[in-house]
Formats: C-alpha cells, structure tokens, sequence
C-alpha cells in the first residue's frame, strides 16, 4: 500500500483537475464538492499513508503494556533493561523493573518500549561470545602464517626477473 504508482496519482490529479476546468469553460461555477474533491483525495491518501498505520502501532504497543506481568523482561524507550518484578494494583501508572541484582527502578509503564524472553537474551550473549572469540582467532591465525612465510618474501631478498 506503500508503493503508490506516481503515474496514477499524477493522472488522478490531472483527471480531477480537468474536470473543474470543464465546469468553469462551460461559464459554470463549480461546485463545493467539485472544490473540496482534490482535498477529500489528498487527506484519503495522507490517512491510509500515515495515520493509518501509526494508529495500528499505538494499539499494538497499549496491548503491549496492558499485558504486562511480574518476571518479564523488559526493555523501556530509555533503554534500560531489566525484569520486572512488581505491578502496581489495578494496572497503576508504575512498575518496578529490577536492572541489576537488589537494584529496583520504578518505571512509568508506558515507557517501556518492549517485552524480550530468556532465549532472546541468551541468543545475543551467545552472539556476543562468539564475535569477541573470532577476532582472536584471526589473530592467531596471522600470527601463524607469519611464521610459515618463505624466507623470499622478507625485506632485502627480492629477486629481479632477468
């Protein structure tokens, strides 16, 4: 829905606007709906384009929150992460999210951004491992070939081609 074929809305536009132009050679005022018609497009467009879709990620992030329970993981728009570890009665405007052992924060509950699970975290501190053990790796592998290089391709032993 994204993709909007600029030919079409350029031969909408033209299509509306001629026929306006009609009305006014034939020594006729336009109409109010004939007026208004270009803007009726242009806020039909802006809402399937834009207010639309952000009205879809409000409802999907609200869900998000109101769903919310003691032990989740979380992740708040200021990038704190922690697990949550007491709800307010009643769906209250605060959580306790716990950042670090015996460390609680209280958070707004509309802040926070994203519930992850256990796999997630692991699965990135497993990338994480991995990626800090292949540099090392490559480094001992220069190091290595370092050591098997030919005695001809050091400094001072190149041999001209006759």
């Amino acid at each position: 829905m994204r993709n909007i074929n600029k030919f079409a809305a350029i031969s909408l536009f033209t299509l509306v606007s001629e026929f306006s132009f009609a009305q006014e050679a034939a020594g006729q005022p336009p109409s109010a709906l004939a007026s208004f018609f270009p803007l009726i497009i242009i806020f039909a467009i802006f809402y399937f384009i834009a207010l639309r879709p952000q009205m879809k990620k409000v409802k999907a992030h609200h869900n998000m929150v109101d769903a919310l329970k003691k032990g989740d993981k979380v992740i708040t728009a200021g990038g704190v992460v922690g697990k949550i570890t007491k709800l307010d009665a009643g769906g209250a405007e605060y959580i306790e999210v716990e950042i670090a052992s015996g460390v609680n924060v209280k958070v707004v509950r509309s802040t926070v951004a994203t519930t992850f699970d256990k796999e997630t975290a692991n699965d990135n501190k497993t990338d994480k491992a991995a990626a800090k053990k292949e540099p090392a790796k490559k480094t001992a592998a220069k190091k290595n070939s370092a050591k098997k290089a030919p005695a001809s391709s050091k400094k001072g032993s190149v041999k001209k081609a006759s």
